[in-house]
Parts: C-alpha cells; sequence; structure tokens
C-alpha cells in the first residue's frame, strides 16, 4: 500500500511550551514519582498517563503568547467510543471561546485498546494564546489521556511511502512455563506493540492507516538505502510505535 508520510518531530511539541490547569475536574494526585498531574500529556510516555478522577473535565493550557497550532493528537486515551461532547476549544483569553472544534472518538480496537484521535489544523492554521481540552459530556469512566502532543507545522516526505503488505506488525507477548513434560501455563501481559516499515518512492498515495496519528521512535539506528536505478534511490523506514503499556485504567470498554 502506498500513502503519503506526514511526521513531526518530538522536540517540536509546543504543548511542553504551555502552562496547564485542570480547571474543571479533580485531578488524581498519584504518588511520586507516579503522579498524574497535566505534564504527563508530554512526557513521551504514553504508559503514564495524565488522570482524572472525574468524566468531565476541562483541560487549559496558556502558551504565554498567541503560537500557531496545525495539528494535536490524543494518544492512548480512555474516552467511550462516540462520546460527544468533546472538543478542542482556542483563543485569545482563558474563555477560549474564539474557535471551538470538535474531536470525533472513533471505535475501539478488536484488543480493547483505543484507536488515537487526530485534530488536523494544517489546511488553515489558528493562531491562539490559549487551548482548552473538553470533556462536556460524561464519559464512562474518569478521564485518562496517554499523551496529548501538540505542533505548530506538519513535514511531510518529499516522496511517497510504499508500505510493505507483509511488514505491518502487531505483537501480544505472553509469558509461557512449560513443564518437562509439556504442559504450559500461559499468561498474558496485557499489552500490544506495533511496527511500520516500507519504502519512500515517488508514487501519489491515499492516506495511510486511516489518518490515525501513531507516536513512534525509530526501530533501528540506521537508514538503509537501495539504487533502484540511475539517479533513482529508495530508502527503507522502520518505526516501532512507543510502548502505551496496559489498556488505559479506568477503561472505558
Amino acid at each position: 500500500m502506498a500513502g503519503p508520510l506526514r511526521y513531526t518531530y518530538p522536540a517540536e511539541n509546543i504543548a511542553k511550551l504551555g502552562t496547564w490547569t485542570l480547571v474543571t475536574g479533580t485531578q488524581s494526585v498519584g504518588t511520586s514519582p507516579r503522579d498524574y498531574l497535566p505534564p504527563r500529556l508530554f512526557d513521551d510516555d504514553p504508559a503514564h498517563p495524565f488522570k482524572s478522577d472525574s468524566t468531565t473535565i476541562r483541560l487549559l493550557c496558556d502558551f504565554g503568547t498567541a503560537v500557531p497550532i496545525a495539528v494535536l493528537a490524543l494518544i492512548h486515551h480512555n474516552l467511550a467510543a462516540g462520546l460527544t461532547g468533546v472538543s478542542v476549544d482556542m483563543g485569545s483569553t482563558s474563555a477560549t471561546s474564539s474557535v471551538s472544534y470538535p474531536l470525533v472518538i472513533p471505535a475501539y480496537m478488536e484488543d480493547k485498546f483505543p484507536t488515537n484521535v487526530l485534530l488536523d489544523l494544517s489546511a488553515a492554521i489558528p493562531v491562539y494564546r490559549y487551548l482548552s481540552f473538553n470533556v462536556s459530556v460524561a464519559n464512562a469512566v474518569a478521564v485518562s489521556i496517554g499523551e496529548m502532543p501538540i505542533y505548530s507545522q506538519v513535514r511531510a516526505l518529499a516522496g511517497s511511502f510504499l508500505m510493505s503488505s507483509d511488514e505491518d506488525d502487531e505483537s501480544h507477548p505472553l509469558v509461557e512455563h512449560k513443564t518437562d513434560v509439556g504442559v504450559s501455563t500461559i499468561y498474558r501481559h496485557g499489552t500490544r506493540m506495533r511496527w511500520l516499515r516500507g519504502d519512500v518512492i515517488l508514487l501519489q498515495p491515499p492516506e495511510l492507516n486511516g489518518g490515525e496519528p501513531w507516536f513512534v521512535r525509530w526501530e533501528e539506528d540506521k537508514l538503509p538505502r537501495a539504487h533502484v536505478e540511475h539517479r533513482i534511490h529508495k530508502w527503507r523506514l522502520q518505526f516501532e510505535e512507543v510502548s502505551r503499556g496496559l489498556y488505559p485504567t479506568p477503561s472505558a470498554v
């Protein structure tokens, strides 16, 4: 399958530049270093989430100055599929009443892991000082979010990404204890690992993976290049999803 590969850099996550406050809802505190405070939204660790003790919340971010906001994602959230009243609002004041963008919460995957959510504003980028994330209709459980990266720009490869049909990997690791006579006791870790591998070529593709954003890192510390013919090259790209850990807790499914 061929598709455009749009990406961002971790260092360009402007969520890290803002001052975050839980305006509506009760904070789930936890115990240091396992706290669940708003900075967990941008610590690059989806397995260590922001958590509240409330089913409705409003998170407010003050960037200090007006910034362009091209894209926002919800990674490893626990919002119920189809939940209404979920939005990202922006404005010149903390009321964030200038613009509002509703978010559609997609169905969960068969393994009960949530599908990540993407808000793509790159076609007409808004510029505001304040941003709020709102859940105004009660979620099935208290709200938890693994990561909420925000970027001022979205990059794209000059070529297109051809995904190998046999190299879109997914693993659900197990622990197996086997006796000398072959009797097995199996324990499921309850997590999932995903990989995406393919080649950069010059094609005009449809959107990859239905537009779901992945929070990834390089699978290896090398970038193989193949020479197809004179002055035409093909690069091998291999990404590994940053582990989400276990299912979101509490879970909406």
